[in-house]
């Protein structure tokens, strides 16, 4: 009993720590759509404005999250009636354009025309901190981060990009990779400013968003899977979400549980 007591004081200081940090995935299988708004602690995401057909963004998993600045985003999938870690995503049905209705163009750092319409995210921290994405990027297509406030794009310098295994990868001047890049990009946010994450030509994947005052972890202080029917979601001590039949202790809502 002293041991429980011990590990849940340890465990409480760790959610008390980070708790206005951010941390947002998406849940297997669940509908997400256009324009759609999710929040946890400091951090705010909004999907863009596809007007895809039935405005339903696709939704799928990966076993790729393998690196320290992927597990981030992992979670316990039940496949086939074995829960197994995997990294869910989603992407819209259209390119980003600057036009409201799936045209016009596609942005350039020159213009500063900001999405308004296809696949594009929008990250927002109500505190300063570090913002990191995890996306799916393919080859030869731009990758931007925009500021909302003046359409300027963050520079390659302020941007940390890396494969699934924290390896850099180098964004050339016209912010391209040459092999398809499934990984994440890290960068410094401030609080307020809107930052839209896209790429040009492609409809880039995404596996969510993180915001942290301290480097990338895997703690579950704040961690939320987003559910499309409110059902709150449990994780194991490791961070990773986990399903109803979870034996051992177990965090639900913020409360520690004891599965039998």
């Amino acid at each position: 009993m002293k041991k429980f007591f011990t590990l849940s004081a340890a465990l409480f200081a760790a959610l008390s720590m980070n708790a206005q940090d951010g941390l947002i995935t998406f849940e297997s299988g669940a509908t997400y759509t256009d324009l759609q708004e999710i929040t946890d602690g400091d951090l705010k995401l909004q999907l863009g404005n596809d007007i895809k057909k039935a405005a339903k963004w696709d939704n799928k998993q990966s076993s790729i999250g393998t690196g320290d600045n992927m597990a981030v985003f992992a979670q316990d999938v039940e496949i086939e009636g074995e829960m197994k870690s995997r990294v869910v995503y989603i992407s819209g049905g259209n390119n980003p354009k600057d036009g409201a209705d799936n045209t016009g163009s596609g942005y350039s750092p020159a213009s500063k025309n900001i999405p308004q319409s296809g696949t594009y995210y929008m990250v927002t921290p109500t505190k300063s901190g570090k913002l990191l994405v995890g996306i799916i990027l393919n080859a030869n297509k731009s990758f931007y981060v925009v500021k909302k406030s003046d359409g300027e794009c963050l520079a390659q310098e302020q941007l940390l990009v890396q494969d699934t295994n924290g390896g850099t990868v180098t964004l050339d001047a016209d912010y391209k990779v040459t092999e398809k890049l499934y990984g994440t990009a890290e960068f410094d946010g401030v609080a307020g400013e809107t930052y839209y994450v896209f790429c040009t030509g492609s409809k880039l994947g995404f596996f969510g968003a993180r915001l942290s005052n301290k480097s990338v972890s895997t703690s579950i202080s704040s961690a939320k899977v987003v559910k499309a029917n409110g059902a709150a979601a449990a994780f194991n001590m490791s961070g990773l979400r986990v399903g109803d039949n979870a034996k051992g202790l177990v965090i639900k809502e913020g409360k520690k549980l004891i599965r039998k």
